[in-house]
């Protein structure tokens, strides 16, 4: 099910990517955006496929906001509300659609496997005499233990 919902996802981005106006919209806001932006970082502002890729993967993402360390974050404050209009074209509805599909039939997949793994989890504490606190607490010196802070 992942596995298909990974293909439906770059099928998104593959027709988001394929629309008429998405390659000189992008184009165009990264010219705009290269007159502003300092020499060594002018290359990630470039019309190449890769820069479109990524454009193209926070659209299907819907991707509101970006964490200020990312080099597209100012970028993207300015132009990411106009990108994301590319996902309401009827030309990419089929694909949307299908993406929410397949991600909403997996959430409910990982639901029955998280309610009978607290199930079996309910069954090992009253068996065992297992206490969620000490779980805890041993997850908490696995993790300490793991970053070396033991």
């Amino acid at each position: 099910m992942v596995e298909k919902l990974k293909e439906s996802l770059k099928e998104f981005a593959d027709e988001i990517k394929s629309l008429p106006d998405f390659r000189n919209t992008v184009s165009e806001r990264f010219e705009e955006y290269r007159k502003s932006e300092k020499p060594e970082k002018k290359s990630r502002f470039e019309a190449t496929d890769k820069n479109f890729g990524f454009i193209s993967e926070l659209i299907v993402k819907n991707q509101q906001e970006l964490n200020e360390h990312y080099t597209y974050h100012k970028f993207w404050s300015l132009y990411g509300k106009e990108f994301l209009r590319f996902r309401e074209g009827k030309e990419v509805k089929e694909c949307k659609t299908e993406v929410k599909r397949r991600r909403k039939n997996l959430l409910e997949l990982e639901g029955g496997i998280l309610k009978d793994l607290m199930g079996i989890l309910k069954i090992y504490i009253k068996e065992y005499g297992i206490t969620y606190r000490w779980m805890k607490e041993a997850e908490d010196r696995e993790m300490e233990e793991k970053l070396g802070l033991t």
